[in-house]
């Protein structure tokens, strides 16, 4: 299972996916509770992984749509498959790329998102220029990680997934003002270590 966290790919890759849309459930719900989302708004979700929280972004308001990004072709598939009924209508679409170069015009997100996934971008400041280019002025970015980077337990997960790096919300909130956004906004999670970070494009 750890060795397709990062990079979902085959069969195990399928099963590892579906894990982490039952798995990620409970803490995806309680990070979109409080976001209001405009109708026709254009919301982007990167490493949209096995899809769930796609789903549920599509749920939050009426008209526009939901753009997936994953560079696993694997998680491109699943995620495709997990809400086939919103891609056949429009409403969703999924594509192959990075975080790093995403495939999307300058300022045409309103919102973008990053569930339990920014712990492996490979160049944090540079990766959080990215999603800034690509959120129009005013847009929102949140991130939602299970582990706020204190909890000495989790510690093992980085160990054992190649690639993997925990974040602090101060680590998280400096790169975030250094990328350009406004001073974020920070939630935490009673009794768990869940954190939510939004932060706005000036």
């Amino acid at each position: 299972m750890f060795a397709n966290a990062r990079f979902p790919q085959g069969e195990g890759g399928k099963a590892a996916l579906s894990h982490m849309n039952e798995a990620h459930n409970e803490g995806t719900r309680w990070a979109l509770a409080p976001l209001d989302i405009a109708d026709d708004s254009q919301v982007l979700d990167i490493g949209c992984g096995g899809g769930l929280a796609m789903s549920l972004l599509r749920q939050k308001f009426n008209g526009g749509v939901v753009a997936g990004v994953d560079y696993s072709p694997t998680a491109v598939e699943e995620t495709t498959k997990f809400n086939m009924s919103a891609v056949e209508r429009g409403d969703c679409t999924v594509t192959q790329g990075s975080v790093s170069e995403l495939p999307f015009e300058d300022s045409h997100f309103d919102l973008v998102t990053a569930f339990e996934t920014v712990y492996f971008w490979p160049e944090l400041t540079q990766d959080f220029e990215e999603v800034l280019r690509v959120l129009r002025p005013g847009g929102k970015f949140l991130i939602f990680n299970a582990t706020d980077g204190l909890t000495k337990e989790h510690e093992s997960w980085a160990e054992q997934i190649e690639g993997m790096r925990i974040y602090t919300v101060d680590e998280l909130c400096a790169t975030l003002r250094q990328a350009g956004f406004e001073e974020p906004g920070v939630d935490t999670c009673e009794g768990k270590s869940w954190i939510r970070v939004v932060a706005r494009k000036p």
